[in-house]
């Protein structure tokens, strides 16, 4: 007869039945344990009576014949009398199985518990998914009725809850609180995860034979929780006590830093607007600070940014700094985006820069075991799990999205000072997204700290409303408004929302820019920017695409200002090794600490535009967005170096359309070109309303009233405008039902976690090439290929495995093109390199173009420069091109 201690949870190396599903349930019920009391008491609330044993209870699904029959060992080992015919064709899915005992177990009132342990292994169980499940989601029919497994499945129930205390939870939750469900889901993950680490938890097969009381086994799974918890060093994060600003940064606090660091003495939602170099990072980090050392402290801190490029800087810059004062004991930070894996210092240690004593242990195995807990969180779906980190906004909206380990995501947020900075820089897709991430993370205990110069009173409302605060408590917004200011909204005991509105003074006199209002046409322009070069100005152009960036730089370099000062280019058409270099050069060379150049022109699109700290003495940009002028213009007269003759005042020159109020709809697209693709052109419109004749700007004073300006309704001169506008409402209500509609976690088909492919809306398809500078050869002898990149590096790509190495120089010499470019270059030559990167294709760079590595029909050329990046060009005969018609077989694939 089977008994409870036979049913195999995990099988060793050599297929054998390892550790058993009571013992494995108890090792996970025992981390959870650890892993709560190391929780802030707000968290651990959240977590109801009966938590750990339903997390322990989590593979309770493994006793099944579907499951244990998997194990040809186990059925050859024990010949269990009541194995039946059709038991091998039973639901194999235990976490199908969980979910639907724990489901019939708790009923309907309950059914949350049963969601959130169904969806332990990334996914939650969905109808679509499972067809023998009931319309309610709870019901596995043959497995419910299995009278031979009940038994030790309730066997299982009680030992669980004599050890831990507690039965399951029997506080209500239902789907409508997704929040805590995916937060309950990722708390059991991470359990499981760490009660499944064989080197902390042994697969012993010989516990078969001697099997441990029920005391020996929950005392012997504490003891082994204890050191795994320790070993990623959860909850031991040690801040330094009442240290005021000035001890957390070299400087005074300005104003805003001040008033913000006073508010966060409660958690709650704050939205900091100040201009631009205002010093809202120091701002955020100061009241992160006050919030961990709170009486209600919180745990952690995440900064989100819009790009991986912003984050790397905060990460680099100023989070590593700002910890190392504020920490007492040494802990990590880790950088999360997609690339974060190819650098070797995503995850950092962080000593204090006074570190108290304390006794450490520095034996060898406590040394490997600390260098073994850092690449632990490297895993982009741990990275915030860690205590710190920065990174970009997609890796928290994947927490309110069905992409697999949603949960874990969210639980590492759950708690912590999370920052949001740029939030104006989103479209309506991704902003509802926010605003759900917002929501979620009030729920869960954490403080929201949004930063942006340029936050509409409607956007303002948007957030604040997301965050559950009722519109009568809402304070009143306008364009009267302050400015800078702080919108604050704090939950009460009792549960109401108090917000508020704190103005904040503004110490540093208006910077006046002067504006000079061009037309877009004019080609005289380049002409003095040249001679302000020449004079020794840094001179910053912005323009709206990649391809007026690249005609622009060519018009300069190779017409204009030949032999004379530096002309550079930045966008995003380089392959990273070469994107890195030259933001590595420009923005150290237009940074705080300089060399300056005497004389330069740096020709880039908008990824300069915000969160990155360069200096110009004069500025050209398209027409773009009143919110993003602003911001660009926020790259004028950021520091106090020496100015150059004539350019003792920010100045900035405007290239406007030509537009007319008699246009009808199809005229103003046309006006607004390229433009009016990467921005709605009803918004350029009302932009250009506000800005053109406009001689100068004020910053910070004209920021709130010319923003607020652009955006209030208004009438429209002419049916051309109406349809824009139309157009824009149409829009903005598409992106803002099509995300919300993604955000159903619970019965969603799980999405890519891949950052960008969920997280932006995209109108454009996009490609992947790698750029060779050959033909791929296969290694003599073997099914191996040799490539030679790019920037240089030859590799060699290993047959049947994955090499980080190879990884690592194929990422750094991919670069993003539109789909259309490339849609008739051949995707099936080799195959191997959709194990590095998925619907990639390869491009030989033969002189100054880029071909496909077998035959194709080319309607596009894309051609490469190092200086110019990725050149599309419309391809006025197009022809079959061909680098060999001698194609190695392929038949070993």
């Amino acid at each position: 007869m089977l008994s409870e201690m036979k049913f195999w949870a995990k099988t060793t190396s050599d297929g054998q039945p390892g550790i058993s599903v009571r013992d494995h349930c108890l090792n996970v019920g025992c981390v959870a344990e650890a892993l709560r009391a190391a929780l802030t008491t707000p968290l651990q609330d959240l977590l109801p009576p009966g938590a750990v044993t339903l997390a322990a209870l989590h593979d309770v699904g493994k006793i099944s014949p579907g499951f244990q029959t998997k194990c040809i060992a186990w059925r050859t080992k024990f010949e269990p009398p009541e194995l039946q015919a059709g038991w091998g064709q039973r639901e194999k899915n235990h976490a199908a199985v969980s979910h639907a005992l724990i489901g019939a177990w708790l009923g309907k009132t309950l059914a949350g518990y049963a969601i959130a342990a169904g969806g332990h292994h990334g996914r939650f169980v969905h109808n679509g998914h499972l067809p023998f499940l009931r319309q309610d989601g709870l019901g596995l029919k043959p497995e419910l009725e299995d009278s031979t497994f009940t038994p030790h499945r309730e066997e299982i129930r009680r030992s669980m809850a004599e050890v831990f205390g507690h039965g399951l939870p029997a506080l209500p939750l239902t789907k409508s609180d997704e929040a805590l469900i995916v937060f309950l889901t990722g708390f059991m993950t991470l359990a499981d995860w760490l009660g499944s680490n064989e080197e902390f938890f042994t697969l012993d097969p010989a516990t078969y034979a001697m099997p441990l009381t029920l005391a020996e086994a929950a005392r012997l799974g504490r003891e082994r929780s204890r050191k795994v918890v320790d070993w990623l060093r959860w909850g031991r994060t040690e801040i330094k006590a009442s240290l005021a600003f000035d001890q957390l940064f070299p400087f005074e606090p300005k104003p805003v830093q001040q008033a913000l660091m006073d508010l966060a003495v409660k958690p709650g939602l704050f939205i900091v607007e100040a201009p631009m170099g205002g010093g809202k990072t120091e701002a955020a980090l100061a009241a992160a600070y006050q919030r961990w050392t709170a009486a209600d402290g919180q745990r952690g801190l995440y900064f989100a940014l819009p790009t991986q490029l912003t984050s790397e800087r905060i990460f680099d810059e100023r989070l590593k700094k700002f910890l190392g004062q504020a920490l007492a004991t040494p802990d990590l930070a880790t950088l999360v985006h997609g690339g974060a894996w190819l650098r070797k210092e995503r995850v950092l240690e962080i000593h204090p820069a006074s570190p108290e004593p304390s006794a450490t242990d520095d034996s060898e195995q406590a040394t490997e075991y600390a260098r073994d807990a850092r690449l632990w969180f490297a895993s982009s779906r741990q990275a915030l799990l860690a205590p710190f980190g920065a990174g970009t906004i997609d890796q928290a909206l994947l927490g309110v999205l069905p992409a697999k380990h949603c949960g874990l995501r969210l639980f590492g947020l759950a708690g912590k000072v999370v920052v949001l900075d740029e939030v104006h820089s989103y479209d309506n897709y991704t902003g509802t997204l926010v605003d759900h991430l917002v929501a979620d993370l009030m729920r869960l205990k954490a403080t929201v700290i949004v930063l942006s110069a340029t936050l509409t009173a409607r956007r303002k409302r948007e957030l604040l409303l997301g965050a559950g605060v009722a519109e009568a408590a809402l304070p009143p917004m306008s364009a009267a408004d302050g400015y800078p200011v702080i919108t604050s909204a704090v939950r009460e005991v009792d549960g109401r929302w108090v917000a508020a509105v704190k103005d904040v003074a503004w110490e540093e006199a208006p910077k006046k820019i002067s504006l000079d209002h061009r037309s877009r046409e004019e080609t005289g322009i380049w002409t003095e920017a040249c001679a302000a070069a020449q004079a020794g100005a840094c001179v910053l152009v912005i323009r709206n695409t990649v391809a007026l960036a690249q005609e622009t730089w060519r018009t300069l370099k190779e017409k204009v200002c030949l032999g004379g000062p530096p002309v550079a280019l930045l966008h995003s058409r380089f392959p990273r090794w070469r994107r890195d270099a030259l933001e590595d050069e420009w923005i150290a060379a237009l940074g705080k600490k300089g060399p300056r150049p005497k004389g330069c022109l740096l020709v880039a699109t908008q990824v300069v535009e915000q969160s990155v700290d360069i200096d110009a003495d004069l500025l050209i940009t398209d027409l773009a967005p009143t919110d993003l002028l602003f911001q660009r213009l926020g790259r004028l007269h950021r520091h106090q170096p020496e100015r150059p003759a004539g350019f003792s005042g920010p100045r900035a020159i405007i290239l406007h359309p030509l537009l007319t109020d008699e246009m009808d709809e199809k005229a103003l697209k046309v006006a607004f070109g390229s433009s009016g693709f990467v921005y709605p052109p009803y918004v350029l419109w009302r932009a250009s309303r506000q800005w053109q004749g406009r001689p100068s700007v004020a910053i910070p004073q004209d920021i709130r009233p010319w923003l607020e300006a652009t955006y209030q309704p208004t009438d429209h001169p002419g049916e051309g405008v109406a349809a824009l506008f139309d157009d824009w409402m149409k829009k903005a209500e598409k992106l803002g039902t099509s995300a919300s509609r993604r955000t159903k976690r619970l019965i969603s088909p799980d999405q890519s976690d891949e950052e960008g492919v969920f997280t932006r809306w995209k109108d454009q398809a996009t490609a992947q090439v790698v750029l060779l500078t050959a033909r791929p050869e296969r290694v003599s002898g073997r099914h191996d290929w040799t490539l030679c990149l790019l920037d240089g590096q030859r590799i060699t790509i290993p047959y049947g495995e994955w090499s980080f190495p190879a990884a690592k120089a194929i990422l750094s010499n991919v670069v993003r093109v539109p789909r259309y470019t490339v849609k008739t270059w051949p995707t099936a030559d080799h195959r191997w390199l959709h194990d590095y990167l998925d619907d990639a294709l390869l491009g030989v760079v033969v002189g100054d173009q880029i071909l496909p590595v077998s035959e194709a029909t080319m309607p596009y050329l894309l051609r490469w420069q190092d200086d110019e990046g990725v050149r599309i060009e419309k391809n006025q005969q197009p022809q079959r091109q061909d680098l060999s018609a001698d194609e190695p077989e392929d038949g070993w694939w």
